[in-house]
């Protein structure tokens, strides 16, 4: 048994075949050092999706679609992502990257909301990454929640 027709992908508001190849560039500026700052913006927020035909499911996303967008950055850049929890539960993002600026480890963020750092209900939190040449490659991130 399987199930029969189609995901609405425009009721979902993303199609999954389509993120495979959409990346999220962010926006590009100059620091007054020289260095360029990619910065990106990311949401919280619950949604209910459609995960088969007919069956929905009350997902958290970011930017309304799961998976998150898949940020691309070059090598060197100063990387902030300023993170906004509209969703019902605290949040945070947590990236596996091997260099955070001091306080940035979306595992625990001290002084913001939850008990394990995250980012409560209508708060927001700015990460700030370095992309670094042995930090390179692809870098997964996910939500921490409690």
């Amino acid at each position: 048994m399987r199930p029969v027709g189609d995901v609405d992908d425009a009721r979902n508001g993303f199609d999954p075949t389509a993120m495979l190849t959409d990346w999220d560039a962010g926006t590009v500026s100059t620091l007054p050092d020289g260095r360029r700052l990619r910065t990106f913006e990311v949401t919280a927020e619950d949604k209910e999706i459609e995960i088969a035909p007919g069956v929905m499911f009350p997902a958290w996303t970011f930017n309304g679609r799961v998976p998150g967008p898949a940020l691309r950055a070059t090598e060197g850049e100063q990387l902030r992502i300023v993170f906004r929890n509209n969703g019902s539960h605290p949040h945070s993002m947590h990236f596996h990257a091997f260099r955070y600026a001091p306080g940035s480890d979306g595992a625990y963020i001290p002084f913001v909301s939850g008990p394990g750092g995250e980012v409560g209900y209508g708060k927001s939190f700015t990460y700030r990454l370095l992309a670094l040449p042995d930090s390179y490659g692809v870098w997964p991130y996910h939500d921490h929640s409690t």
